[in-house]
């Protein structure tokens, strides 16, 4: 889960839907100087018959998304 304040998400340009909001608001916010922290949540994982679909190749579209907004993009 993200938690962020509206002032923080109206300094930003998103491009990004789905996997790839993550990626590209955790880079976009660290190159405004801002702090990220983690809090720990309590999480129960769905099951493939229960719904989820996420797959190895939707980890790489994440890192792929990293590098691009790291490397490729601007606020």
């Amino acid at each position: 889960y993200k938690a962020f304040r509206r002032d923080v998400l109206n300094k930003l340009t998103l491009e990004s839907n789905g996997f790839g909001f993550d990626p590209e608001f955790t880079v976009k916010v660290a190159r405004l100087g801002l702090m990220i922290r983690e809090v720990p949540v309590s999480y129960h994982p769905r099951s493939f018959r229960e719904g989820k679909k996420i797959t190895w190749l939707d980890g790489l579209k994440a890192v792929a998304a990293l590098f691009w907004f790291k490397y490729a993009r601007s606020i």
